[in-house]
């Protein structure tokens, strides 16, 4: 289950990535409005991301499993 947890986080990661990506190209081409949206779709993904994070990391550092993994 963490398993799967983590690599949804590395998706979601990825998508923000992309996203600022987006907003830099936009900016390169004088189109700020798009850049603008872009940015805030990958700060807002970005809380979400952290917050995962900060859950997971609590979650099984408090409950670690039989074989020592988190």
């Amino acid at each position: 289950m963490e398993e799967s947890l983590w690599a949804s986080i590395r998706m979601m990661e990825e998508r923000r990535n992309l996203l600022k990506n987006m907003a830099w190209h936009e900016q390169l081409c004088g189109r700020e409005a798009g850049a603008a949206i872009f940015q805030q779709r990958a700060d807002e993904l970005g809380v979400h991301v952290d917050r995962l994070k900060k859950l997971l990391v609590s979650v099984y550092q408090a409950e670690p499993d039989d074989d020592g993994y988190f």
